[in-house]
């Protein structure tokens, strides 16, 4: 967290043979709580691509910034923030909708 009450979130991937399984959700989850718990942050922020924003969005981050091919040729890079009141009401929502319970522990198709 740096002196402003941001936390700042890299580097969170999951295989794209264990994609839409729940993984990605947990893992941000994981962290979420972990800068809840560990830090008076206020704000968190990740730098993704266009690949992975609507991940994001879906989750309650806010696009801030677009940098086009930032990352590389094609490949933006999206700033997102969300406040971590939000984030937490959002997860608890989720929560007890009974959306923690989509992990699946079977194997990626044909292995």
């Amino acid at each position: 967290m740096n002196q402003h009450g941001v936390a700042d979130l890299t580097w969170g991937m999951v295989l794209r043979e264990f994609h839409r399984r729940g993984l990605g959700r947990e893992l941000l989850r994981f962290r979420l709580n972990s800068i809840r718990s560990s830090s008076q942050a206020t704000l968190v922020r990740v730098r993704t691509s266009q690949l992975t924003q609507d991940f994001f969005a879906r989750e309650g981050f806010r696009v801030v910034q677009i940098v086009p091919s930032g990352f590389g040729p094609v490949l933006d890079r999206v700033t997102m923030e969300g406040h971590c009141r939000e984030l937490e009401r959002r997860s608890s929502q989720a929560l007890q909708a009974g959306a923690g319970d989509i992990l699946t522990t079977s194997s990626p198709a044909g292995k």
